[in-house]
């Protein structure tokens, strides 16, 4: 049973017993309480996760979920014995760990080979450069749409930014840019500080959830900060953008080409000249020249910035 998986038949079937895995979790962690009625739950979950390798919060949330499935899922009713069960809960975590190297391998794979090639980084509707959005002059610009990276470390880059779209917009125009909800005040902060905030509009991903461990969220929608420099001379618009699919095939923090597409209508016309700082795998830019506007990108990834070229290349 403990065995990894050979084919997709056989990872088919494992995958169904992962609801079993929850549900045992739970009964262990009731046999442990009925044992020492005195422990709390939380000390019950945390004895848990310190002998699984995870974290209290992962096994907590295993626990609740396999409450909810305990007797009410067809699996909890087989008769297996507390082997059986270990042995799924070693398989299940045996599954998750390859299907995520597998994925690394692959977007490693695709990264190399992406790296050799040599694109084109300039038409005459779009330049991608390579390097610090601190360090680039690029003539002024109508619109700055972008998705700059979310962890504490990359705060300071928001405050950077400001300073920076206040330079390349032109008068009056917007800079949306997408945040995460974590450090949302410090990043308003900075963004405000040679810009003017006008609102804040909620972009919605539909299905996956983000967990937000220290704060006890699981999240579908982030933020997305409209500023301008100057005042705000756009239309009416409505403040709830709807995604679409979830999509990382091109970057691991990658929108869709869909919610970038909305901002794109909301917050310009056609033949405006729209620069994103953090381009990644550029779906701003793929969006953009669908939509008949110019675009820059600029990344300090080599490898973002030949797949953006790659595929706003194939764009006619």
């Amino acid at each position: 049973m403990a065995k990894c998986p050979d084919s997709l038949e056989e990872l088919q079937e494992l995958e169904q017993l992962i609801p079993l895995c929850k549900i045992t979790l739970y009964e262990q962690a009731q046999a442990r309480k009925k044992k020492d009625p005195e422990k709390s739950e939380r000390q019950i979950s945390k004895e848990m996760a310190e002998e699984l390798g995870k974290s209290e919060h992962t096994v907590r949330s295993a626990i609740r979920e396999g409450k909810k499935l305990d007797g009410s899922h067809p699996l909890s009713s087989l008769n297996l014995t507390e082997s059986d069960k270990a042995a799924i809960v070693k398989t299940t975590r045996e599954i998750k760990r390859e299907r995520r190297e597998a994925r690394q391998k692959e977007r490693e794979q695709q990264r190399q080979k992406v790296i050799q090639q040599e694109p084109s980084l300039k038409s005459g509707s779009f330049e991608l450069i390579l390097g610090d959005f601190r360090q680039i002059e690029i003539p002024q610009v109508d619109a700055i749409i972008t998705d700059p990276p979310y962890g504490f470390d990359y705060i300071p880059l928001y405050l950077d930014l400001s300073e920076y779209a206040a330079k390349v917009l032109k008068p009056n125009t917007p800079c949306i840019v997408m945040a995460g909800q974590s450090w949302l005040e410090t990043v308003l902060r900075f963004l405000s500080e040679h810009l003017k905030y006008v609102w804040t509009l909620a972009y919605f991903s539909p299905g996956k959830s983000t967990q937000i461990f220290g704060r006890k969220i699981k999240s579908n929608w982030k933020p997305v900060i409209f500023l301008v420099n100057g005042e705000n001379q756009c239309e009416h618009i409505g403040d709830y953008i709807n995604s679409g699919e979830y999509d990382k095939s091109f970057h691991d923090w990658g929108q869709t080409e869909k919610g970038m597409g909305e901002l794109i209508e909301r917050f310009t016309v056609k033949g405006d000249l729209i620069l994103d700082p953090f381009c990644g795998a550029g779906t701003t830019g793929v969006a953009a020249l669908k939509m008949e506007r110019r675009f820059i990108g600029i990344d300090t990834d080599e490898y973002a910035i030949k797949q953006s070229a790659k595929r706003l290349g194939e764009i006619r």
